[in-house]
Protein backbone atom coordinates (compact mmCIF):
# COMPACT_ATOMS: atom_id res chain seq x y z
CA UNK A 1 0.00 0.00 0.00
CA UNK A 2 1.33 3.38 -0.48
CA UNK A 3 2.11 6.19 1.85
CA UNK A 4 0.78 9.22 0.01
CA UNK A 5 -2.44 10.31 0.85
CA UNK A 6 -4.40 11.15 -2.05
CA UNK A 7 -5.77 14.50 -1.83
CA UNK A 8 -9.18 15.60 -3.03
CA UNK A 9 -9.49 17.61 -6.45
CA UNK A 10 -11.91 19.23 -8.22
CA UNK A 11 -11.60 20.35 -11.95
CA UNK A 12 -12.33 23.73 -13.15
CA UNK A 13 -12.14 25.83 -16.25
CA UNK A 14 -10.22 28.97 -16.26
CA UNK A 15 -9.70 31.48 -19.42
CA UNK A 16 -5.95 32.70 -19.21
CA UNK A 17 -3.86 34.75 -21.44
CA UNK A 18 -2.49 33.39 -24.08
CA UNK A 19 0.87 35.11 -23.28
CA UNK A 20 0.86 33.44 -19.91
CA UNK A 21 -0.23 30.20 -20.56
CA UNK A 22 2.35 30.43 -23.47
CA UNK A 23 4.60 31.17 -20.22
CA UNK A 24 3.37 28.87 -17.81
CA UNK A 25 3.96 25.80 -20.34
CA UNK A 26 7.33 27.21 -21.13
CA UNK A 27 8.11 26.94 -17.98
CA UNK A 28 6.81 23.48 -16.84
CA UNK A 29 8.64 21.88 -19.74
CA UNK A 30 11.69 23.00 -18.43
CA UNK A 31 10.82 21.77 -14.91
CA UNK A 32 9.89 18.91 -16.63
CA UNK A 33 6.73 18.84 -15.09
CA UNK A 34 2.81 18.81 -16.19
CA UNK A 35 1.41 22.29 -16.81
CA UNK A 36 -1.44 21.21 -14.09
CA UNK A 37 1.05 20.48 -11.65
CA UNK A 38 3.07 24.01 -12.05
CA UNK A 39 -0.09 25.60 -11.54
CA UNK A 40 -1.46 23.76 -8.39
CA UNK A 41 2.73 24.38 -7.59
CA UNK A 42 1.65 28.26 -8.15
CA UNK A 43 -1.63 28.18 -6.43
CA UNK A 44 -0.94 26.52 -3.26
CA UNK A 45 1.87 28.89 -2.79
CA UNK A 46 -0.22 32.14 -3.54
CA UNK A 47 -2.58 30.40 -1.03
CA UNK A 48 -0.11 29.59 1.59
CA UNK A 49 2.25 32.24 1.49
CA UNK A 50 1.73 35.47 -0.91
CA UNK A 51 -1.80 36.01 0.33
CA UNK A 52 -0.69 36.64 3.70
CA UNK A 53 2.53 38.26 3.94
CA UNK A 54 1.35 42.00 3.46
CA UNK A 55 -0.87 40.62 6.76
CA UNK A 56 2.21 39.29 8.72
CA UNK A 57 4.14 42.79 8.08
CA UNK A 58 6.48 41.19 5.22
CA UNK A 59 7.33 42.50 2.35
CA UNK A 60 10.15 41.79 -0.64
CA UNK A 61 14.03 43.11 -0.42
CA UNK A 62 16.49 42.68 -3.02
CA UNK A 63 19.70 39.90 -2.18
CA UNK A 64 22.01 42.41 -2.54
CA UNK A 65 20.02 45.43 -0.42
CA UNK A 66 19.99 42.64 2.22
CA UNK A 67 23.98 41.78 2.15
CA UNK A 68 24.55 45.12 2.29
CA UNK A 69 22.34 46.27 5.23
CA UNK A 70 23.74 42.77 7.09
CA UNK A 71 27.11 43.96 6.50
CA UNK A 72 26.63 46.89 8.37
CA UNK A 73 25.82 44.93 11.69
CA UNK A 74 28.27 42.92 13.75
CA UNK A 75 27.71 39.28 14.37
CA UNK A 76 26.70 39.80 17.75
CA UNK A 77 23.92 42.66 16.36
CA UNK A 78 22.52 40.25 14.17
CA UNK A 79 21.91 37.65 17.29
CA UNK A 80 20.32 40.26 19.00
CA UNK A 81 17.88 41.55 16.11
CA UNK A 82 16.84 37.73 15.41
CA UNK A 83 15.99 37.63 19.32
CA UNK A 84 14.09 40.53 19.04
CA UNK A 85 12.21 39.23 15.92
CA UNK A 86 11.20 36.21 17.03
CA UNK A 87 10.02 37.44 20.84
CA UNK A 88 8.56 40.48 19.72
CA UNK A 89 6.82 39.96 15.84
CA UNK A 90 7.55 36.19 14.84
CA UNK A 91 4.92 34.25 16.74
CA UNK A 92 2.05 37.34 15.69
CA UNK A 93 3.14 37.14 12.33
CA UNK A 94 2.96 33.28 12.15
CA UNK A 95 -0.54 33.06 13.26
CA UNK A 96 -1.66 35.00 10.24
CA UNK A 97 -0.74 31.66 8.38
CA UNK A 98 -1.53 28.97 10.63
CA UNK A 99 -3.49 28.09 13.43
CA UNK A 100 -1.59 25.90 15.65
CA UNK A 101 1.95 26.60 16.63
CA UNK A 102 4.00 23.94 16.65
CA UNK A 103 7.05 22.12 14.89
CA UNK A 104 5.60 20.67 11.76
CA UNK A 105 3.83 24.51 10.66
CA UNK A 106 6.89 26.39 11.62
CA UNK A 107 8.48 24.03 8.94
CA UNK A 108 5.99 24.08 6.55
CA UNK A 109 6.29 27.88 6.79
CA UNK A 110 9.70 27.96 6.28
CA UNK A 111 9.63 25.84 3.25
CA UNK A 112 7.22 28.66 1.90
CA UNK A 113 9.63 31.17 3.26
CA UNK A 114 12.80 30.06 0.92
CA UNK A 115 10.56 28.96 -2.22
CA UNK A 116 8.92 32.49 -2.14
CA UNK A 117 12.46 34.24 -1.53
CA UNK A 118 14.63 31.78 -4.00
CA UNK A 119 16.34 30.56 -1.63
CA UNK A 120 18.27 27.43 -2.50
CA UNK A 121 16.52 25.45 0.23
CA UNK A 122 16.92 21.36 0.96
CA UNK A 123 14.62 19.54 3.16
CA UNK A 124 14.59 15.31 3.61
CA UNK A 125 12.95 13.65 6.15
CA UNK A 126 14.43 10.17 7.22
CA UNK A 127 13.24 8.54 9.72
CA UNK A 128 11.46 11.64 11.25
CA UNK A 129 14.69 13.46 11.28
CA UNK A 130 14.60 16.87 9.38
CA UNK A 131 17.63 18.04 7.59
CA UNK A 132 17.56 21.06 6.30
CA UNK A 133 20.21 22.74 3.85
CA UNK A 134 20.36 26.38 3.73
CA UNK A 135 22.17 28.22 1.00
CA UNK A 136 20.73 32.36 1.09
CA UNK A 137 23.71 33.00 -1.35
CA UNK A 138 24.05 36.47 -0.11
CA UNK A 139 26.95 36.35 2.48
CA UNK A 140 27.94 35.39 5.87
CA UNK A 141 25.79 37.45 7.98
CA UNK A 142 22.62 36.40 5.80
CA UNK A 143 23.41 33.05 6.65
CA UNK A 144 24.26 33.71 10.36
CA UNK A 145 20.85 35.43 10.42
CA UNK A 146 18.93 32.91 8.59
CA UNK A 147 20.53 30.36 11.53
CA UNK A 148 19.97 32.49 14.67
CA UNK A 149 16.46 32.89 13.35
CA UNK A 150 15.50 29.27 13.28
CA UNK A 151 18.07 28.47 16.23
CA UNK A 152 16.11 31.01 18.30
CA UNK A 153 12.23 29.67 16.68
CA UNK A 154 12.79 26.25 17.84
CA UNK A 155 14.25 27.60 21.32
CA UNK A 156 10.41 28.17 21.48
CA UNK A 157 9.60 25.13 20.59
CA UNK A 158 8.79 21.96 23.48
CA UNK A 159 11.78 20.32 21.16
CA UNK A 160 15.40 19.83 23.55
CA UNK A 161 17.60 21.96 22.04
CA UNK A 162 19.99 18.51 22.13
CA UNK A 163 17.60 17.44 19.58
CA UNK A 164 18.73 19.54 17.01
CA UNK A 165 21.83 21.33 15.66
CA UNK A 166 21.86 24.08 13.29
Amino acid sequence: MSKCKRRATESITLRVESSVLNQVRYEAEQKLESVNTLINQVLKQYVKWHAHTPNAGMFYISRNLMGSLLRKFSDEEINQLSEVEIRDSFKKSFFVFYEEYNLENVLELLDYYARASGINYTHRIENNNHTIIIHPEMGEKASLLLSSLIRNVLKTLPIPPSAYHI
